[in-house]
């Protein structure tokens, strides 16, 4: 498509183009207004070994006490994968009250786009977006209880021993809900990107019908008389000028 071209076409029909464009920011502006804004609220947990580590000890032996933040390993990433899939389950969207309508998002992860993934770290990021700000903060409140309590059952189901399992910090609260107003500017600016199109569009159908109307004026101004021979076709005579220069020089 010719860029210049079709500046001059939507200039030449801007009586056309102008009520579009105002049509079209009307209704972006309308989306805009009527796309709920999503709040999102947050928290953070991190999963650490016991001071003892993953052994229960027996006669009295103590190991060398250790920082649990330095004495990190592959054991808490699977850990806290396992915790991940956990928390992503109906059952336990059931226990923290996690809406069944979809009217709230809830994203459990790692911090990384695969929550599978064992080398980020004993991390779990728990985020929840919703139109309601205290749904928002209260899911991701219940979603931490409720990882404690999951994490302790499985640790238990395992039979591990109560002085070895992980431990479960809550290093970043659930923080305050922050709008978010993306999805309202998306949708805002997909109607006005539709609505510049349509002024593309009328102004092309507007110069359509204009040239359509020109030929048509033109194809009836000066109407072509048509001889009828007999046993032929019918013969165009050409304009009378034509046919009058053609009698004088006959004469």
């Amino acid at each position: 498509m010719d860029f210049w071209g079709t500046a001059r076409i939507a200039i030449r029909r801007w009586y056309v183009v102008v009520p579009t464009f105002v049509l079209a920011m009307l209704g972006a502006a309308a989306i805009y207004s009527t796309v709920p804004t999503q709040y999102e609220s947050r928290a953070v947990i991190l999963l650490t070994m016991p001071p003892t580590g993953a052994t229960q000890y027996r006669n009295g032996y103590q190991p060398d006490a250790t920082n649990p933040l330095l004495n990190a390993n592959n054991g808490l990433a699977l850990t806290g994968s396992l915790l991940i899939e956990a928390m992503q389950t109906a059952e336990f969207g059931q226990k923290a009250g996690f809406p069944a309508d979809g009217s709230a998002q809830v994203t459990v992860n790692n911090g990384t786009a695969n929550p599978e993934l064992l080398t980020s770290g004993p991390f779990v990021f728990v985020t929840v977006d919703s139109a309601d700000q205290q749904k928002a903060h209260d899911l991701v409140q219940n979603a931490v209880e409720e990882g404690r309590t999951e994490l302790q059952v499985r640790q238990a189901a395992l039979a591990a021993p109560t002085v070895t399992f992980v431990d479960y910090h809550v290093v970043v609260p659930p923080t305050p809900p922050v709008a978010k107003r993306g999805n309202r500017l998306r949708a805002a600016a997909s109607a006005g990107a539709l609505g510049s199109l349509l002024c593309i569009a009328s102004a092309y159908a507007a110069e359509s019908l204009f040239q359509a109307r020109v030929r048509r004026r033109r194809g009836t101004a000066h109407p072509l008389p048509v001889q009828v021979q007999a046993g032929g076709p019918p013969e165009q005579l050409p304009p009378p000028a034509e046919r009058s220069a053609v009698g004088v020089g006959r004469s």
